[in-house]
Parts: C-alpha cells; structure tokens; sequence
C-alpha cells in the first residue's frame, strides 16, 4: 500500500472545511429563520442564500471525503473532483453575488473587502486540493 504523501493536509483541511462548512449552514438558516416573512427580502436574495447554503452542504461533504479519504491515495480522484467542484461552486457564488448586490454594496471599499474576503475563503479549498494532488502523485508513483 502507498504512503500518502498528502495524509496531513487533506485531513486538516478536511477538517476546516467541515467546521466553516457547518457554521456558514447554521448561520444562513438561522438567518433565514429569523427574518421569517416579515422579511424584505427579494427572490434574488432567498435563491441567493439557499445557493450558499448548498455551497455550505459542499464544504461539508468535501470535508468528510477528505477526512475518510487522506490515508487513501487511490481515492485522491475522487477528491480531486469534490474540492475543484467547491472552488468553483465559491467562485461562481462569490461572482454572483458581487453582481447582485453591487448597487446595495455603494462604497467601492466594500466591493473590494468582499472581494479579498473571498478569495481569502478559498484558501482552505485550494490547501484541499493540493493534498489531494499529493496523494494522486503518491499513488502514480507508487
């Protein structure tokens, strides 16, 4: 059996993923929740937040495949696909959402945090991959 070179770093991340996984649902349904019907709330913004709320179900899902998965260089493909599907699935809702609210964001300051704030968010996505990528290597070499 191979060693996987990326055990620690997808376990890790796999972890984080997990935890900023359950924390973005439980805020956005208790969010949800809250506002209830008196809310303002447009459809734009309701199919807005359930689509980070999938995004949130992604992470976790992600998260526990790498976790179950980083002793297992055989399974990196599969990881591979969960974590570059998550990137993508954030920088498309990152995109969409700078799109939608720019007119409510105003200041070009807070277009610009929200910016950074997302790309710093795919930090642990992209540390993610990368053990993924390891473990492939590792199992191709093996």
């Amino acid at each position: 059996m191979n060693t996987a070179r990326g055990q620690k770093l997808l376990s890790s991340s796999g972890v984080l993923l997990v935890v900023f996984g359950l924390i973005t649902v439980a805020i956005l349904v208790w969010a949800l929740i809250k506002t209830g019907s008196d809310s303002e709330w447009g459809v734009v913004d309701v199919i807005g937040v359930v689509l980070w709320i999938l995004s949130g179900g992604l992470a976790i899902v992600t998260g526990v495949l790498g976790i179950r998965n980083c002793k297992l260089p055989e399974k990196a493909q599969q990881c591979l696909i969960m974590g570059s599907g998550l990137i993508v699935s954030m920088l498309a809702l990152s995109s969409l959402a700078l799109v939608f609210a720019r007119e409510d964001l105003g200041a070009l300051e807070d277009t610009v945090g929200f910016a950074v704030f997302s790309l710093v968010a795919l930090i642990v996505p992209v540390l993610y991959l990368i053990g993924a990528i390891q473990n492939k290597k590792s199992l191709d070499q093996g």
